[in-house]
């Protein structure tokens, strides 16, 4: 594996580099956090980019592109630490309409995310923790009963559609839900990121023939959730690697005992160890990428990244209030949007402890 990056690869991650140091700031993530926790305006510019079409074929309007660039452009909304629901409308929404959908589906679906024009959330608690309970559909005749609640579903009432996974005789049916049916009711959490977790109940829902997408489809889910782990790991990758620079510029600028804090030997030391923790991070991530654009088997390697980057994520941020003294502590601060965000992220999909479980599994039967 070659890990130099090609000329439109560099181009890629420096396009979107600039875009996010103009269009969103770390005073702008204040605002979303504060505020409604979306912009559509960034979402369609974003679109006109084809940053939300990257990974849909172009036969559908999208980039057709390699997964490593969808990894790249996945750190640098890390760095940004852009909220959005990028990672279920743009990844794992796609890879499943596209293998499960009929050309119906797939003509209604993804011309519009690629084109900014549909934000689809993910309703599967299982997801992030395999032992919570799942959602119960019921046959009806020739429709489905839905009851159940999923309780952290990001971006679900910003949603156009719910992409539901619920158990239906003894196997995982996926779904494919418009937004405003009766029966559902979404709650704001709250909860450390500021981001936009909603509880979502469903009260006897119907659900029709046409809004099936697979009703076995564990393990392609499972395939699609561990690309959407990757694109998750080299997001904390950029958010780790933009606290640690912000960290190392302020180390720089405080002074102690009359020179700067980093002329301190500890300090760099510490700081070294962190780089070297991002580096390892970052390589595992795009690793787990190249293995999927060479079409070879990438499970455990999805989850070491997510478990590696989850507990890189958490330290980095940590260290970063610490090396900020007291004032890292601050809601003016910028290193605890970090350490919020990691918190949260170090959860969803999976915890590291969750990660190692099912590496375990599968070193058991090798």
């Amino acid at each position: 594996m070659d890990m130099r990056l090609d000329e439109q690869q560099t181009l890629l991650q420096s396009t979107f580099t600039r875009f996010f140091a103009e269009h969103c700031s770390l005073d702008q993530v204040r605002e979303l956090e504060a505020g409604v926790g979306h912009s559509p305006a960034l979402w369609a510019s974003l679109a006109d980019l084809g940053a939300l079409g990257l990974l849909i074929p172009e036969a559908h309007g999208g980039l057709g592109g390699a997964f490593v660039e969808a990894a790249l452009l996945s750190e640098v909304i890390g760095g940004a630490l852009y909220p959005s629901p990028f990672l279920w409308t743009c990844v794992v929404t796609p890879y499943l309409i596209e293998r499960l959908g009929d050309s119906l589906t797939q003509a209604t679906w993804l011309p519009r995310i690629a084109a900014g024009n549909a934000i689809i959330a993910f309703a599967d608690d299982r997801a992030s923790d395999p032992a919570a309970p799942a959602l119960q559909a019921v046959p009806d005749g020739a429709d489905w009963r839905l009851h159940g609640e999923a309780c952290f579903v990001e971006y679900a009432r910003h949603a156009d559609a719910l992409l539901l996974a619920t158990e239906l005789a003894d196997h995982t049916a996926l779904f494919l839900l418009a937004a405003g049916r009766d029966g559902v009711t979404i709650e704001r959490r709250s909860e450390i990121s500021g981001g936009q977790f909603f509880r979502v109940v469903f009260d006897g829902v119907v659900l029709h023939a046409d809004e099936l997408l697979s009703d076995d489809a564990g393990l392609l889910l499972e395939q699609a959730l561990d690309r959407a782990r990757v694109l998750l790991a080299a997001r904390m990758v950029g958010a780790a690697q933009r606290v640690f620079d912000l960290t190392l510029n302020y180390t720089r600028e405080r002074s102690q005992f009359g020179q700067p804090l980093l002329r301190f030997q500890a300090l760099n030391f510490r700081l070294a160890a962190l780089l070297t923790r991002i580096d390892g991070a970052r390589l595992l991530a795009y690793h787990a990428a190249w293995l999927i654009d060479q079409s070879q088997e990438f499970a455990q390697a999805a989850l070491f990244a997510k478990a590696q980057a989850a507990e890189m994520y958490r330290e980095m941020a940590a260290e970063a209030i610490q090396l900020h003294g007291g004032f890292g502590f601050t809601a003016e601060a910028s290193p605890q949007l970090f350490y919020r965000r990691a918190a949260s992220d170090a959860m969803v999909l999976g915890s590291a402890t969750a990660m190692r479980e099912r590496i375990a599994g599968y070193l058991a039967l090798s």
